[in-house]
């Protein structure tokens, strides 16, 4: 994870408005200047495995890469000091550093997805993947941790974050998620969630990415509340999705099957988009809560989706 130096208290002066965020746009890349030799240096065909996959599958997400790898520094430290991670890495001087071997994938990730802005507000100029300052860390360690496994087969952590992540690429897409990781778009994913908010209600894409954020805490209190709110989101998102398909000409009662279908498989064994159980303090009182939203959720998608097509009719009358 990114040291973002967070302040577990910022969390509740936190979200005035993620809709306020500024982007960095047009940044020259420095020039770069090649790969360096790593500390220790038994990483660095690791390192260079995970360079090389980049350039040869996402050359398009690879400005960072190119000018951040060129005075990149890993350091392996000797204990954990009590923290709850493996490693983590730190923009400002560019340095991965490891408790553990295992997180340097992940690690690697973070630096090619990072940029540093230096501005007259020096704690509120780094971008990594999905965070900006501490807004967006859970979404950004879930994505990035999906990214590692893929596609350099690491150990298996933050699969809450994991798990989440996977429905939100089902709902917007793979290459859309991608693309937004890469060029710090936090703010872009937020307004790439509302084309879903067919309600126009907008704290519910805060509420996801705050509610992230709360389970990315280590040893989050409440973490069963958290993650039935940000489900509840993401059906709701998915049902947004479902209404945008019918206004371009979907079948309305295919769109209610397939709202079924969606829920069946959060609690299918096996299903690509099963929610994991062993996440949940008590999986089946988070699983009848859920249910019960997700009734409530379709009941208000039917309803919408009938009116906008007597108005419809009444219109072509």
């Amino acid at each position: 994870m990114p040291n973002d130096r967070k302040d577990d208290t910022n969390k509740q002066l936190y979200f005035s408005g993620i809709a306020n965020l500024k982007t960095p746009e047009n940044i020259t890349p420095k020039k770069v200047i090649g790969f360096r030799r790593y500390s220790p240096l038994k990483y660095k065909d690791r390192v260079d495995y995970s360079v090389k996959y980049m350039e040869d599958n996402y050359p398009q997400y690879t400005d960072r890469l190119k000018e951040n790898i060129g005075t990149l520094k890993i350091r392996k430290l000797p204990n954990k000091k009590n923290l709850d991670r493996n490693g983590y890495y730190n923009p400002r001087t560019n340095t991965i550093f490891l408790y553990e071997d295992e997180p340097l994938e992940h690690e690697l990730l973070h630096m090619a997805s990072s940029i540093v802005v230096y501005t007259f507000r020096p704690h509120k100029n780094e971008y990594c993947g999905f965070m900006d300052y501490i807004l967006g860390t859970g979404i950004n360690e879930g994505f990035t941790q999906y990214l590692a496994e893929s596609w350099f087969g690491t150990d298996k952590t933050y699969q809450s974050q994991v798990d989440v992540t996977k429905k939100i690429i089902y709902i917007i897409g793979f290459d859309r998620m991608l693309s937004l990781y890469f060029t710090r778009g936090l703010k872009d994913l937020y307004e790439e969630l509302r084309k879903y908010d067919y309600l126009d209600e907008y704290k519910t894409v805060s509420e996801l990415i705050r509610n992230m954020d709360y389970i990315n805490i280590p040893n989050c209190t409440s973490k069963d509340k958290y993650l039935l709110s940000i489900y509840d989101n993401i059906v709701y998102f998915y049902a947004g999705k479902l209404y945008n398909e019918v206004q371009d000409g979907k079948n309305m009662e295919q769109a209610l099957l397939d709202f079924d279908s969606f829920i069946n498989s959060l609690f299918t064994p096996g299903s690509e988009l099963t929610i994991d159980e062993t996440r949940f303090i008590d999986f089946e009182s988070f699983k009848n809560d859920l249910l019960i939203k997700t009734e409530s959720i379709k009941k208000v998608l039917s309803k919408q989706l009938r009116i906008d097509k007597k108005t419809l009719i009444k219109k072509q009358v």
